[in-house]
């Protein structure tokens, strides 16, 4: 086959500590945390900017927009990222490995900043679901004393507001917080830029890292299976493949074939 190169106690003391800090340093500190989120959510703004030109195959202003985006934040990761995806597709390895790295460094820097705002929008969402409760209950009171015109008014009413608080409710649901570590997609593009650069057994690791995260991120699971393939660890490498196909992972429509053959093979 062709290869392919893609704390209960913690808490406590830290109130203890928190508490015997003067007024004006714990003051300071809450103002450096606001700062960072204001800068992280103005980072996010001209990130999106830089997706929309990439839309537009204007890569060079997309790259402009990631790097105004991490002068306003420079431990923004996706920003990071996104310029890794972007120098490796245009073969500069070695500053996509920069990029790359400096992705996952400032994705675990910034993981406070992330919960802070995850637990801002659950509680936005769970406010708008309390509203439209209050709202459908006092339209359903109305009913009993509405006349037969009032009344069709009304349930259309309740019925489209019982719709939007579905679609709350839904999203609410669909709200997860960040997965523990870095992302697939950041480990996958480090492994990717790690064997271009011929350093096959840290790709390795990487790709082993983002099916950890996410067995069915099919990229880091095609890649790593091939590795293992042409390494002649042909029983891990069908291992892989099988439990990718199981989560729906799109594959090499050959690999398992060829690895199946190699495995037939053996004496």
């Amino acid at each position: 086959m062709r290869r392919v190169r893609l704390l209960p106690v913690v808490a406590l003391a830290f109130a203890a500590i928190a508490s015997a800090l003067p007024a004006a340093a714990q003051e300071e500190h809450r103002a450096t945390d606001a700062q960072r989120l204001r800068r992280y959510k103005g980072a996010i703004a001209k990130y999106e900017r830089a997706l929309k030109l990439l839309e537009k195959n204007d890569r060079d202003r997309a790259l402009d927009a990631l790097a105004v985006s991490i002068e306003e934040m420079p431990d923004f990761p996706d920003s990071h990222f996104l310029r890794a995806r972007l120098l490796y597709g245009g073969k500069e390895y070695s500053r996509a490995l920069e990029e790359v790295v400096a992705a996952r460094a400032a994705y675990e820097r910034t993981a406070d900043l992330r919960a802070e705002m995850q637990a801002d929008r659950r509680k936005a969402l769970t406010e708008r679901l309390r509203a439209k409760d209050a709202a459908i209950s006092e339209q359903s009171g109305r009913l009993a004393k509405a006349s037969a015109d009032q009344r069709q008014q009304i349930e259309r009413l309740v019925a489209r507001l019982q719709g939007e608080r579905f679609d709350i409710e839904r999203e609410l649901h669909e709200h997860r917080p960040d997965p523990q570590g870095v992302p697939a997609r950041y480990s996958s593009l480090h492994g990717n830029v790690l064997l271009r650069l011929g350093r096959d057994a840290e790709a390795i690791e990487r790709y082993e890292e983002a099916l950890k995260s996410d067995p069915a991120w099919g990229e880091a699971a095609n890649n790593l299976a091939s590795l293992y393939h042409l390494a002649g660890k042909n029983e891990r490498a069908l291992e892989i493949v099988i439990q990718a196909e199981k989560l729906g992972a799109p594959l090499h429509p050959e690999l398992k074939k060829s690895i199946e053959a190699a495995l037939a093979r053996r004496p």
